[in-house]
């Protein structure tokens, strides 16, 4: 019957609920571990960070998933400022901006070593703009445009040297075989 649902759609729908389940995870996992001190919870209603006493959390939260540390600012009981995932090793894996629980603004990912591995922009938890990815060698590995989270425009790979070894041209999220449609 609704056999031309969006990718776009499910993708969003699937974040969310990805996004969700993480940070509950999160919460219940340093909920059960023990801590000289105790901790305040966690309870979320309607996108709203409340502490156990149920009023609106503002401050910094932050738990363990595995052997990952992560760290996110909350004002008014939304996720807003930065937002950090720490690695086993203690470096910063992954670190960006949150406003109004939405990813936004400039996202950064690294390699263990603590090198740049990716860099590019969200808008209103869209990836938008110029996204760059590079080798471990810290050499460009590939350039691509986003707009409103799809491809747009030329997208580059290249080698260590700096050779462009391909060139991919989108519209709308699609490759198209000609940059002269664009």
């Amino acid at each position: 019957m609704f056999k031309h649902y969006s990718w776009i759609f499910h993708f969003k729908f699937l974040k969310k609920i990805i996004w969700s389940s993480f940070f509950l995870l999160i919460m219940s996992l340093s909920s059960c571990s023990e801590s000289p001190k105790k901790e305040k919870q966690e309870i979320k209603f309607d996108s709203l960070i409340l502490d156990d006493s149920g009023k609106v959390f503002t401050g910094l939260k932050s738990g363990k998933v595995g052997d990952k540390k992560i760290e996110y600012e909350v004002l008014h009981g939304k996720k807003n400022g930065s937002m950090k995932i720490f690695g086993s090793n203690g470096r910063v894996e992954v670190e960006g901006s949150l406003r109004e629980n939405k990813n936004e603004g400039l996202w950064k990912y690294y390699f263990q070593d603590g090198k740049i591995e990716s860099q590019g922009n969200f808008k209103n938890d869209l990836v938008d703009g110029e996204w760059f990815w590079y080798y471990p060698s810290g050499k460009l590995r590939e350039t691509a445009v986003y707009k409103d989270g799809l491809r747009e425009g030329k997208s580059t790979t290249y080698d260590e040297q700096g050779n462009i070894l391909e060139e991919k041209f989108f519209q709308n999220g699609i490759e198209v075989k000609d940059d002269k449609v664009l």
